[in-house]
């Protein structure tokens, strides 16, 4: 994921909390104040590590079945079940 890695600024596999808001910043999403950012963020980091991992990412992104599909089957192994 090529967007991924753009945002990844510093290389560490995954996405901090600022890297996040300025991707948002970037692809033209202005969220009005840093708890709007946070709750938006604590939705995407699903194990809760405090970071947006690939997995996460795609997931958000592309959807569970959508990132399967596009080949990421090793992400999605990666990434938790959850039971709706």
């Amino acid at each position: 994921m090529l967007n991924f890695k753009f945002f990844d600024v510093n290389g560490s596999g995954s996405l901090s909390i600022d890297e996040f808001r300025k991707a948002i910043e970037r692809i033209g999403i202005q969220i009005p104040t840093q708890q709007d950012v946070q709750a938006l963020f604590d939705l995407y980091d699903k194990d809760g590590s405090g970071a947006i991992n690939y997995a996460e990412f795609g997931e958000a992104i592309y959807g569970r079945n959508n990132l399967i599909a596009a080949g990421g089957a090793l992400e999605q192994a990666e990434a938790p079940v959850v039971s709706h």
